[in-house]
């Protein structure tokens, strides 16, 4: 991927990497192969970055390259990111939450449909899940 991002001069190539421990993977993959970025999980976790501080880190690098014509790059991504970012962590233990108390098919359907609905949401979670939880594109929230 890096060769052809290097070759085409074009493309960025965003790689989630996979597997048991994926930000020491995407440390070795890059010690390996040199990307322009990689994002290490638990690095986003000690520094407390919002899923915002992130992306602006992404953005940062793909601007400062193209201001030097370097229009393509890649980027390595540890898969489980998100639950290593605090505010993340927390919407997800409150749906986990909600769910845990579900005892049938029907009553989890419900609440499925519930939580499609940004007034019943709002009273469901805390101020802050709801928040970054409305900010979160559709097909996320699904």
């Amino acid at each position: 991927m890096l060769t052809d991002s290097a070759s085409a001069v074009k493309y960025w190539y965003f790689i989630r990497l996979m597997g048991k421990e994926p930000s020491h993977l995407a440390a070795e993959c890059a010690l390996q192969t040199s990307p322009n970025m990689v994002i290490i999980s638990e690095q986003c976790q000690d520094r407390h970055e919002s899923l915002a501080d992130v992306v602006r880190n992404v953005c940062d690098v793909i601007c400062r390259r193209a201001e030097v014509g370097q229009n393509y790059g890649c980027i390595l991504i540890p898969e489980g990111l998100l639950a290593h970012i605090s505010a993340f962590n927390n919407l997800i233990i409150e749906i986990n939450k909600l769910f845990s108390d579900i005892t049938t098919l029907k009553a989890q359907e419900e609440l499925q449909i519930k939580l499609r609905v940004d007034d019943t949401i709002k009273e469901l979670l805390s101020p802050w899940s709801y928040s970054l939880f409305a900010s979160l594109p559709d097909f996320f929230k699904d």
